[in-house]
């Protein structure tokens, strides 16, 4: 975080006010009944940092299953959708692409200083779309090669939309993304990648992701399994198992 002339006061105030908040933190986490984590990633620092146990329910996305927008056609560009701030990474994904020379478009509703120095920096291979509609992007995440995804989040939404129109994802190898894309990592060409939905790499550097691309260019991936899979996390399903969690607590404190 950037504070500009007050820099050196926030250095010396920060560490301080951030212990505090930590330990107001930790008591007020011991408040709760119980703990419910959208990912087995987030439910590990729950454990880690409160000494509590949590119920992972994966968040839901809304399942595609009206296609009338859709080409059919793969396309020969790969997508990244996201707010365009640091942690997203879309200065790898710049830099990256400024290397390959492949085509990248960048959908993004984050008008910032960041936003306009990458655009400003893009080769003309990297196309940016500000501000378009949902349609819009649904179509792109429809029709792209593969959808990039650079950050490490908690969960992670956005490759599972990708992954619900049957477009592969190449994600970095840590966070939320390992619960979600399935990279099959043994034989060689189609039997490598049919059972996959994508693949990893392993570190946030331009040379990482470009070997991962070219890694990907000469697999196969079969779109049904890789729709089939983003199902499983559909909103309908994600609603049971919210529901269900609620009346298995109840039905608990009732026999109390």
């Amino acid at each position: 975080m950037e504070f500009g002339v007050l820099n050196p006061l926030a250095r010396w105030v920060m560490p301080k006010l951030i212990h505090k908040l930590r330990k107001w933190d930790f008591c007020a986490a011991q408040r709760p009944d119980y703990f419910l984590a959208n990912s087995e990633n987030t439910a590990a620092r729950i454990k880690k940092y409160y000494g509590r146990e949590s119920k992972v329910i994966y968040p839901g996305i809304e399942i595609p299953w009206d296609r009338s927008q859709e080409t059919g056609l793969m396309q020969d560009f790969y997508l990244a959708v996201g707010r365009c701030i640091p942690y997203k990474k879309f200065d790898l994904l710049v830099e990256a692409f400024n290397q390959n020379g492949k085509k990248l478009v960048c959908v993004t509703n984050t008008d910032n200083k960041l936003y306009r120095k990458l655009q400003k920096i893009s080769e003309t291979n990297i196309e940016w779309k500000l501000d378009i509609s949902r349609d819009e992007t649904q179509e792109l995440f429809a029709n792209a090669k593969a959808f990039l995804f650079p950050p490490e989040e908690d969960f992670g939404l956005a490759p599972l939309e990708a992954m619900a129109h049957g477009t592969p994802v190449i994600a970095y190898g840590k966070g939320g993304a390992l619960e979600t894309v399935v990279s099959n990592e043994t034989g060689l060409g189609w039997d490598r990648s049919q059972a996959a939905t994508g693949l990893f790499f392993t570190e946030q550097t331009p040379e990482s992701l470009n070997r991962a691309i070219e890694q990907f260019e000469i697999m196969q991936f079969d779109e049904e399994y890789i729709k089939k899979h983003a199902a499983k996390f559909s909103k309908e399903i994600f609603q049971e198992k919210f529901i269900e969690y609620i009346e298995e607590k109840l039905q608990e404190k009732k026999s109390l």
